[in-house]
């Protein structure tokens, strides 16, 4: 997709030279993260600062599912010098030309981005994995007629079941104590568990479904 960029200048002329390259940095997030629903750029010289060369400010916030992300850069001159390798007659540039010194810098702080967004990506697969994750509990009580059960968490609440939810082995062969896997719902009259997977007592691992008798 293509992520809905405001880019702003503030003290300064508006450049398409600078806007091109922004797009550009952007787009190399949106390839990261597809799910970007907003970039905010902001290229900034300082009141203190006009009319004495590029010593600029660049903010980047970009908007993610339940969180943002913001970067507030300001570059040092002799950083960005070195970087490109000019420690010696390096002289002040004005904003509108093609200086190597403020596309480091833009460079740098969608870097930042970049390592702030792959933080929030990596947290954000942890929480998918933790709710994929069926909790474990045990069978405390079982009612073969009309047929359904109730298993006990293993922070001790109660989750009825149905012989319905069973997603492997037989209902009938169920026994109290048995370990199983369970997805939870909320009910009208309490949770409930959507499903319910049998597990062996050894492993813990997944039974087969039991076959019928012939």
């Amino acid at each position: 997709m293509i992520i809905p960029m405001q880019i702003t200048y503030r003290n300064m002329k508006q450049s398409e030279a600078i806007d091109a390259q922004i797009r550009a940095e952007a787009a190399k997030l949106d390839e990261f993260f597809d799910q970007i629903t907003s970039c905010r750029v902001v290229v900034e010289i300082p009141h203190q600062h006009r009319g004495r060369g590029n010593s600029f400010q660049i903010r980047i916030a970009i908007e993610v599912p339940g969180s943002e992300i913001v970067v507030n850069h300001q570059p040092t001159l002799h950083r960005h010098a070195v970087a490109i390798g000019e420690t010696k007659n390096f002289k002040w540039q004005e904003l509108d030309g093609p200086h190597k010194d403020f596309y480091v810098a833009l460079h740098d702080a969608f870097r930042t981005v970049r390592r702030q967004l792959q933080d929030y990506v990596a947290r954000l697969r942890d929480e998918t994995k933790l709710h994929v994750e069926t909790p474990e509990g045990q069978i405390v009580r079982i009612f073969p007629e009309p047929g359904f059960g109730f298993i006990e968490t293993i922070d001790g609440r109660e989750i009825y079941f149905h012989r319905n939810s069973l997603r492997n082995g037989d209902f009938d062969s169920l026994k109290v104590g048995m370990r199983v896997r369970f997805a939870e719902e909320p009910g009208e009259q309490g949770p409930h568990a959507a499903y319910v997977r049998m597990l062996t007592e050894s492993a813990h691992s997944e039974v087969t479904e039991t076959p019928a008798e012939p």
